[in-house]
């Protein structure tokens, strides 16, 4: 997480992880790693919510809409 963060602070990334190897991105828009497992004594198969697929998402763009909605606030209160 921190080496994520760290990337964010000099560029504007999205930083993702495969959790494991032969473990395919079925659902991209499923945010949560979803593990499958055949359990063969009982002729199943189970699946469980693992770890996030991302660790961090781009900044810049958030800061940029806060500062946007921050000019415009400024601006419509200087004219009040």
């Amino acid at each position: 997480m921190t080496m994520a963060r760290l990337l964010l602070s000099h560029a504007d990334a999205l930083v993702g992880y495969k959790y494991c190897n032969g473990v395919n991105n079925n659902d991209p828009e499923e945010d949560v790693w979803i593990a499958h497992r055949w359990i063969a004594e009982q002729g199943i198969h189970t699946q469980h919510r693992v770890l996030p697929k991302r660790l961090a998402e781009p900044i810049n763009r958030l800061i940029a809409v806060v500062s946007d909605l921050r000019r415009d606030h400024e601006t419509s209160a200087a004219e009040s």
